[in-house]
């Protein structure tokens, strides 16, 4: 990816409602999600209370509260961050160069620990 690619371009923005259509089904359709509620949620069920079904459906709605909230202020983190790197061509550069070292970094770790451990 060069850098110059990732500067501001004008274009059409999907509307409010297409992006929370979208975040929605993305939500919905992800395995993960599937998984945490069949694993996860059951273990906090007062299966004693006749009422089990209330009680999941509380612990999902809670969950997907917090799932917003950190979800969208990641959102929020990352589309800030990104306009301020797109500000300058400089930042971009450095980022690009900074991760290809960072990946370079990874690389010899793995192979030093590879020879090291066996």
């Amino acid at each position: 990816v060069d850098a110059q690619g990732m500067q501001k371009t004008e274009g059409s923005k999907p509307s409010f409602f297409t992006s929370l259509k979208n975040g929605f089904w993305v939500g919905v359709l992800n395995p993960k999600s599937i998984v945490f509620f069949a694993a996860i949620l059951p273990q906090f069920v007062d299966q004693e209370k006749n009422n089990v079904t209330a009680q999941l459906l509380l612990l999902g709605a809670i969950f997907a509260a917090i799932a917003m909230i950190s979800d969208g202020s990641y959102g929020l983190l990352a589309g800030t961050v990104r306009s301020w790197l797109a500000g300058d061509v400089k930042r971009l550069i450095f980022m690009r160069r900074f991760g290809g070292v960072v990946m370079i970094g990874l690389g010899v770790f793995t192979i030093f620990s590879a020879l090291i451990i066996g």
